[in-house]
């Protein structure tokens, strides 16, 4: 769950409010300092818009006051995570729920949205009453009426645009509130674009740095890159991450002018905590043990932001170079990340067991990806969507997508471009809302790569030259239990033939630990697996085709995480190798 609390002090409420001042109290005011004004008659219909705005302001600020007085209790405190200026925030999507929001709270909302229709109605041209409107009828989950109200908004058109891709967006139509989006950045002036499309607040490091001093223009392709990287599901079409930071803008605005759910005058820190962690969907009173009873509203205020959110910005480095990103570049779990999304779609974003390579096809590069969901009841009762997507920029992917009822173990293939680019493997449980993903880069294969990568099959796979014999038994990981036969398959673009064979090695020993499992043993305090060792002469196939394959044993091997080579060296052809990490699993453990 993601919380938050103000630490102002308790029972100062400031608000903010924007105040007109007419045109006869213009005109007094310059007569008073020598210059001239000619007294001008009150314009009626400019009287009675500010008479419906103000109407619509006193309805909005008496809401928000009932509901701070009326909110429920939650009881004891909570860790902060990060400090922003007033407010604490923390997150670990595990806190319980805050109590429901009361009846009488809802029917004073659906009072206040009956002020604020009529409003809109009288005043079509005012950009607050129609921001407030749309804001509280998304808040009551009147997605379809939100949408319309934004459709009928008559004022500032970049804000009207502004406000149809928030309502679009809460409904979950991303694509849609992308082009809203467009058309509101399209129509502001370069100042307010520079301002709405500013990503510093979700950046850090070195990249943070260099993207402060680049100059607006400049930030544009370097947004469209954190859009790309960040999106939680680079198959679903729709860019929601960036929709998501367009709305939060645009809440801000929302926002900026009205009374606040917490109380809280409107700083700084106030927009910097939106942007970076979204608004709260529910909010409650803290009682710390000194509850106030004669003014339960001035007790610091909990809120709720959307849950389960997951942290989706990648590293400075996978930033820097997404083609060279590891997977460990999303830490999507981290408590004190830079900022936090809850998708509309998904209640879990986990890694994705698979395994994947890659063989030369002419100029062009097929990626294998096989995966594996598990046993898990989740996956196996619902249709599963699974995408295979390699994009080497934000506007150039190439997509291997199956979405009918595919297995909780699948092989995808793509036929590329070679060159390098960013891989991410996902598989989808839409009525589950459950997601899994592998994302990393992926390096090209050239003309001089003499060997693919390995693919691990199952048992039973047919010792084949041929990939597509073998695809079927692809393994879902790179894992198998103790004392399994493992199928391997590769290829060898160099040509080897009796009067010029290759000699081949394969070899599986421990996979690198680090410094520590080093002195361990020395020490003789870690134990070391007996490596495997085998050599060969390959003297080539009848066809003359690349592909080879082998059983391996690996009956003498504990569990453990090792790395298995492949290297092929001739007469004229200097060694060559790839390898692949692999896990071996005790006996009666699943795999």
């Amino acid at each position: 769950m993601l919380l938050h609390r103000t630490t102002r002090t308790p029972g100062r409420f400031c608000r903010y409010t924007r105040r007109h001042t007419s045109a006869l109290v213009v005109a007094a005011l310059l007569g008073g300092i020598g210059v001239r004004a000619r007294a001008q008659a009150p314009d009626p219909d400019a009287a009675a818009a500010a008479h419906v705005l103000e109407r619509a302001r006193k309805a909005q600020r008496a809401f928000e006051q009932f509901r701070r007085f009326h909110l429920p209790v939650v009881y004891g405190s909570y860790p902060c995570d990060v400090r922003i200026g007033r407010y604490c925030y923390w997150d670990d999507n595990h806190d319980l729920p805050l109590p429901p929001e009361p009846p009488r709270v809802a029917r004073e909302r659906d009072r206040l949205l009956a002020t604020l229709a009529d409003a809109a109605a009288r005043a079509p041209a005012d950009d607050w009453i129609a921001g407030q409107y749309v804001h509280y009828l998304i808040e009551a989950k009147r997605s379809p009426d939100a949408i319309a109200a934004a459709r009928a908004c008559a004022g500032t058109r970049s804000w009207c645009a502004a406000l149809l891709g928030l309502a679009l967006h809460e409904a979950g139509d991303d694509a849609r509130a992308n082009i809203a989006f467009d058309s509101a950045i399209a129509a502001m002036p370069e100042s307010d674009r520079c301002r709405w499309t500013d990503l510093s607040s979700w950046l850090e490091g070195d990249f943070a740095k260099r993207y402060k001093k680049l100059g607006c223009t400049a930030h544009d392709s370097l947004n469209a890159r954190v859009w790309w990287l960040a999106q939680p599901l680079a198959m679903r079409a729709g860019r929601d991450v960036r929709a998501e930071f367009l709305s939060r803008q645009t809440l801000i605005h929302i926002l900026e002018h009205a009374t606040l759910a917490d109380g809280s005058a409107w700083q700084n820190d106030i927009p910097m905590l939106l942007l970076r962690y979204d608004y709260p969907t529910s909010w409650a009173k803290e009682d710390d043990g000194t509850l106030r009873i004669a003014d339960p509203s001035s007790n610091p205020v909990v809120g709720h932001e959307p849950t389960p959110s997951f942290d989706v910005m990648p590293s400075p480095r996978a930033l820097d170079d997404p083609t060279a990103a590891h997977d460990d570049d999303w830490s999507l779990t981290a408590r004190q990340a830079i900022t936090r999304y809850a998708p509309s779609y998904a209640d879990t974003l986990t890694p994705l067991a698979h395994q994947l390579a890659r063989f030369r096809r002419g100029d062009s590069m097929l990626v294998v990806a096989a995966y594996d969901v598990g046993s898990d009841t989740v996956w196996t009762h619902h249709a599963l969507q699974a995408g295979l997507v390699l994009a080497s920029s934000p506007t150039d992917a190439d997509i291997a997508r199956d979405t009918i009822d595919v297995d909780t173990t699948e092989t995808l293939t793509a036929l590329v471009p070679d060159r390098a680019a960013l891989m991410s493997l996902e598989v989808f449980a839409p009525e589950a809302r459950r997601a899994a993903r592998a994302r990393y880069g992926l390096a090209s294969l050239t003309d001089s790569t003499i060997l693919s990568d390995i693919l691990l099959l199952a048992p039973h796979a047919p010792m084949q030259s041929s990939l597509d014999d073998v695809l079927p038994a692809a393994l879902g990981s790179a894992t198998a239990a103790a004392g399994d036969t493992l199928g391997i398959y590769w290829e060898c673009y160099a040509r080897a033939t009796p009067t010029n064979p290759l000699t081949v090695r394969l070899r599986v020993v421990p996979a690198k630990r680090g410094w520590l499992h080093g002195v361990a043993h020395t020490m003789h305090l870690a134990s070391t697996a007996t490596p495997i060792a085998l050599e060969w002469t390959d003297v080539g196939t009848p066809d003359g085709a690349p592909g080879r394959a082998i059983r391996l044993g690996l009956r003498d091997l504990p569990p453990g995480r090792y790395t298995l080579e492949i290297s092929v060296e001739g007469h004229a052809l200097p060694r060559a190798a790839t390898s692949r990490e692999i896990t071996i699993t005790p006996r009666t453990q699943q795999h």
